[in-house]
């Protein structure tokens, strides 16, 4: 199995959101096994993310609260899971 994310290919021009090519959809990290977990770690399943407005803010480069995403970063999100296996004393 494999780590699915959504990259900026690159900055999107006026043809956006009509036309999203800009994104790209990536599986070419391997999700680790349990017993590859290092202490501390734990590794979740995604069960939701949200997509937030401010997105096109910063894929567009425009000055923000934010630094700006820049083409080959992963979009950032925030999101809900279920902890499936935990090296970390706390989870």
């Amino acid at each position: 199995m494999f780590n699915p994310r959504v990259v900026l290919k690159y900055r999107p021009d006026e043809s956006f959101p009509k036309k999203i090519d800009c994104f790209e959809y990536q599986t070419n990290s391997p999700i680790p096994h349990p017993n590859d977990l290092k202490p501390d770690q734990i590794l979740i399943k995604t069960i939701f993310i949200s997509i937030e407005p401010v997105t096109r803010v910063w894929i567009s480069g425009a000055k923000s609260y934010i630094d700006p995403i820049n083409p080959s970063d992963a979009i950032p999100s925030f999101g809900i899971g279920q902890v499936l296996y935990s090296k970390h004393p706390n989870y």
